[in-house]
């Protein structure tokens, strides 16, 4: 087993002994990959196939692929996932262990089951134009174990519900908050256990590929079998709505209203912001009244400036990483009025060219610890221009 992830830089070495090399480890994506202009990852086997690969435009931030493997590494389920906006190709497809399931292709969301021990269940599509509910149900059905893989043709934005996204979640989901109309997005996940491998694509950007194994020997459960993913703590956790999320379960591991929500107080605004740098998970998720908002892919640091209702009134990025983006920190803030309450939250890296003229305009958000920020770190604040912080972590 050869795991590989190449740097940013990987575009312009791949040359055709290379491109040999990786095929000799299952690959079968390599060729694609273009100079500056993609993010790659691949789990690979020696005179075998690839256990998970995964490509997709760089510009949509970090790829992960992943597999379960039983004892000796013997494979039980073999998939693969494609999909296509309108604009890249308008199609889905999977493949499972050579078997292509007959199905027609429908505008929104398609999926393939299979039960925990690798047997196939069937295959739906789902119009998301039309109700996300039949989606929602067929994900709810499946029991702990089972392994999905969905794919979307045409357009899977439109009516995109947050039961929708909670369903999704239970597979292991983690950058619907990426999905624009018309984008390009697969998954193959395990229900209740995570995903095996993801990818999404801005509209005009290409298609996705996926491909994963899954599963264990015969007489091994699959489930008992180590597995890449752990569980997620309640604040990836949308809730059930009117819920929002317990400010004292924020770290707890749980995927549950029951665990991680409670009812709203009248006249308050709940707010969960997610932080993690690049080596610790690499988002940046705005959470309002329970529900996400916002899981930006840009490196630095991610505002959302709020009304005085609490409703998110204006998005921003500001790479700090690079030259430039503080001082465009600077000027959000100068021009936010005092009062005015604003939420921070850093993914990748924004330590790097945070200038002091930016910490100074987050500290008159009230922040206090920003100057503990490292490389790499997790920063989140909820400030106000011109008062005290409400919240703020640095790890």
């Amino acid at each position: 087993m050869v795991a590989l992830v190449p740097d940013g830089t990987a575009g312009t070495l791949i040359s055709g002994g290379v491109e040999d090399a990786l095929r000799s480890l299952g690959a079968k994506r390599a060729g694609e990959i273009t100079p500056q202009a993609s993010a790659y990852a691949l789990l690979g086997v020696k005179g075998g196939e690839a256990a998970a690969e995964v490509l997709e435009p760089a510009a949509m931030g970090p790829v992960a692929a992943a597999s379960v493997f039983g004892r000796g590494g013997v494979p039980s389920l073999n998939i693969t996932a494609r999909s296509a906006g309108f604009d890249d190709g308008n199609s889905a497809s999977f493949s499972t262990n050579g078997f292509q399931p007959a199905m027609p292709v429908l505008s929104g969301w398609n999926a393939v089951f299979f039960d925990a021990e690798g047997t196939y269940l069937s295959s739906a599509k789902y119009d998301i134009r039309g109700s996300a509910a039949s989606l929602v149900e067929a994900i709810d059905a499946l029991e702990v174990g089972s392994v999905a893989a969905v794919a979307v043709a045409d357009e899977g934005k439109d009516t995109f519900t947050a039961e929708t996204l909670a369903a999704l979640q239970t597979l292991g989901a983690k950058r619907l908050g990426a999905l624009q109309y018309r984008s390009s997005y697969a998954l193959i996940g395990v229900k209740g256990h995570g995903a095996l491998a993801e990818a999404i694509a801005d509209r005009h950007n290409g298609s996705v590929e996926v491909h994963a194994w899954y599963g264990a020997p015969a007489g091994e459960d699959p489930l008992a079998m180590p597995f890449a993913s752990s569980e997620v703590s309640c604040g990836f956790f949308p809730c059930t709505p009117p819920l929002v999320h317990r400010a004292d379960a924020q770290d707890v591991s749980g995927s549950g209203d029951g665990t991680c929500c409670e009812a709203a107080q009248d006249g308050f605004v709940s707010v969960v912001i997610n932080s993690a740098g690049f080596g610790n998970g690499n988002v940046a998720d705005f959470y309002l009244d329970g529900q996400l908002i916002s899981t930006p892919s840009n490196r630095g640091f991610n505002a959302v400036e709020l009304r005085a209702d609490g409703s998110p009134k204006k998005l921003r990025s500001f790479d700090t990483y690079h030259y430039g983006g503080a001082e465009a920190l600077v000027e959000f803030i100068q021009n936010l009025p005092n009062g005015t309450h604003v939420l921070f939250g850093v993914r990748d890296e924004a330590s790097t060219n945070l200038t002091n003229a930016s910490v100074a305009a987050l500290e008159a958000c009230g922040a206090r610890r920003i100057r503990e920020l490292g490389w790499r770190g997790a920063y989140a604040l909820i400030g106000t221009k011109g008062g005290a912080a409400l919240a703020e972590t640095v790890r």
